[in-house]
């Protein structure tokens, strides 16, 4: 492509290299899990509305009795509402030199160090951001925090194994929003803390299989806490501005979260949550602006946006270990 004169260049002047975007595709989000905790619903469109229908209406036990001869049927409406959502563009960009690229060791590959640089932010951003709007309090109809005495929406702690019961604890959960909406919660996500606490419970570890993987060990703790699927924060970040002291922290915190997802995901169908994308994730490559600055860029794109699209599908566990 020419080379744009202007301060930024233009559509027509950037090249969206495939190449580089099947390898971040195949790349993934590694540590990341953002894209593992909501079921992805790919949209034609960056904005659109989706449909939230009254749950209670499908719920209730409205016929009076048998249909008499030469009679009609009964009729009633179900409640219908909307929300809209926007997939943001997240993006970061990396520019490096010709002169950088041509003095390159043999075994180092600027161009896809570069690209694993700029997933690492646009991921670590996406996922920050998912776990601030569906990964915290005052979003799900119930929130449940952890405690060394127990009152109103409180349980002990899974850290204090003496007292606590954390399998109990979530088939409760399950039991009353399976009982409130009909649909049994079958995912459970929690940050890296909570497992490590879980593996080491003893109401747990007489359960599971001695030396077992940790594939097969996630599998096991799916079973007992009776949920398809375990998801598990590992990512971590310094929250320090550059130049600034490191302040390291794990991402996902010491939370859990109990929820439903359907397992074919629909605009139309319930789900505690969804995750909206708009078109591929995609690698853009082109030369630096203005000319003389003999640099190329590469750039990360990924349109996405994440809704609670059922709050009563869900229960947050907050602080749940100490």
């Amino acid at each position: 492509k020419g080379i744009s004169t202007m301060s930024n260049p233009t559509a027509s002047d950037v090249h969206i290299d495939a190449a580089l975007s099947d390898l971040a595709i195949a790349w993934g989000s590694q540590q990341y899990v953002w894209d593992q905790l909501a079921p992805v619903v790919d949209v034609p469109k960056q904005s659109d509305k989706y449909h939230i229908f009254t749950l209670d209406d499908f719920r209730r036990d409205e016929i009076p009795g048998p249909r008499a001869e030469k009679t009609l049927a009964e009729r009633g409406e179900y409640g219908l509402s909307n929300d809209s959502f926007y997939c943001d563009d997240w993006a970061w960009g990396k520019s490096t030199s010709k002169e950088a690229k041509k003095n390159a060791d043999a075994a180092l590959n600027l161009e896809q160090a570069d690209l694993r640089y700029c997933l690492g932010v646009v991921n670590r951003r996406i996922e920050l951001q998912w776990v601030s709007e569906v990964f915290t309090t005052s979003v799900w109809d119930t929130d449940i925090t952890g405690a060394s005495s127990v009152s109103t929406n409180q349980v002990i702690y899974w850290s204090t194994e003496a007292t606590s019961e954390p399998i109990q604890d979530v088939r409760a959960q399950a039991d009353a929003i399976q009982k409130a909406t009909g649909e049994r919660p079958n995912r459970l996500a929690m940050g890296r803390e909570v497992l490590t606490v879980l593996l080491d419970h003893p109401d747990i570890v007489d359960r599971l299989p001695v030396n077992a993987i940790r594939e097969v060990m996630l599998k096991h703790l799916a079973a007992l806490f009776e949920v398809d699927e375990i998801i598990v924060g590992v990512a971590s970040y310094n929250s320090a501005k550059k130049g600034a002291t490191v302040s390291n922290s794990f991402i996902w915190g010491k939370n859990a979260l109990l929820y439903y997802v359907p397992s074919s995901p629909s605009k139309d169908v319930p789900s505690a949550l969804y995750s909206f994308r708009w078109g591929p994730r995609s690698v853009l490559n082109y030369e630096d602006t203005p000319a003389g600055k003999m640099a190329d860029v590469i750039e990360v794109h990924d349109y996405v946006d994440v809704k609670v699209t059922a709050s009563e599908l869900g229960v947050f566990f907050s602080g749940i270990v100490e």
